[in-house]
């Protein structure tokens, strides 16, 4: 019975965690979210940003794309140098867009941003690419990303 007992504190003890320390800022966040700024939270305005992002990718304007990053992303992506010669190896690894299968938009729940999602077939691989640009109200890229689609393991 003790085993038991610990192995239920074991588990619930850190989402509860979690549950305390993450809910506080996600409320001061969300009562911040008055102004709307020039790219609201899943506006057009905000999707079109995120195609721009997107487009600048596949221009090979990665000196473009630092440009938009807030300047805690760009902390985070580190070298500006460094980060642009790897896009700029992605971009030519990927080759030229051949067709966008999906677009999506959701509100970011980390802030006052919208999440813009979009699944692109390449010439250069053989497997769709997600982009995801988070878009921050000012318009302000607070996160660029690009991915394999993943798919799940295949039972057999």
């Amino acid at each position: 019975m003790k085993l038991r007992s610990l192995a239920i504190m074991a588990i619930l003890f850190p989402a509860i965690m979690l549950a305390q320390t993450s809910s506080t800022p996600a409320r001061k966040s969300m009562a911040r979210s008055t102004s709307g700024g020039a790219y609201p939270v899943m506006s057009e305005a905000a999707v079109q940003r995120g195609r721009k992002v997107v487009d600048m990718f596949k221009a090979g304007e990665t000196s473009a794309i630092w440009a938009t990053y807030a300047p805690e992303l760009k902390k985070r992506a580190g070298n500006e140098e460094k980060w642009t010669t790897a896009m700029k190896t992605m971009h030519e690894k990927l080759g030229k867009e051949t067709a966008v299968l999906e677009e999506n938009k959701v509100p970011f729940i980390l802030g006052n941003a919208t999440m813009y999602s979009r699944l692109s077939q390449f010439d250069g691989v053989t497997v769709p690419i997600m982009f995801t640009v988070i878009v921050k109200e000012n318009g302000e890229i607070d996160g660029f990303l690009l991915n394999p689609e993943q798919q799940p393991p295949r039972s057999e």
